[in-house]
């Protein structure tokens, strides 16, 4: 399965309701299992972006497809990670 690592920055809307960030990743990461995604981490972080998600899936397309259930209170950019042994 190919690594995919998400940032994302919280909207207006997002802000107003940082509280709810928690029970709002839970329900990502039940949908993206679903779809057959592993999603391994969640970070909240303090710099450029709000946050961090980092997850596995088959391909691109179902991780696309995954992100695009993200709540609409984040605006959210993927890459596709190459580990260093792979990128000869």
């Amino acid at each position: 399965m190919a690594t995919f690592i998400t940032t994302v920055h919280f909207t207006e809307q997002g802000i107003k309701a940082v509280r709810d960030t928690c029970e709002r990743a839970a329900a990502f990461k039940t949908t993206a299992k679903k779809m057959g995604v592993k999603v391994s981490g969640i970070y909240w972080t303090l710099g450029t972006f709000d946050g961090v998600i980092v997850c596995e899936a088959p391909d691109e397309e179902t991780a696309t497809a995954a992100l695009l259930h993200l709540d609409p209170a984040l605006l959210e950019q993927s890459d596709f990670d190459i580990p260093p042994d792979q990128g000869r």
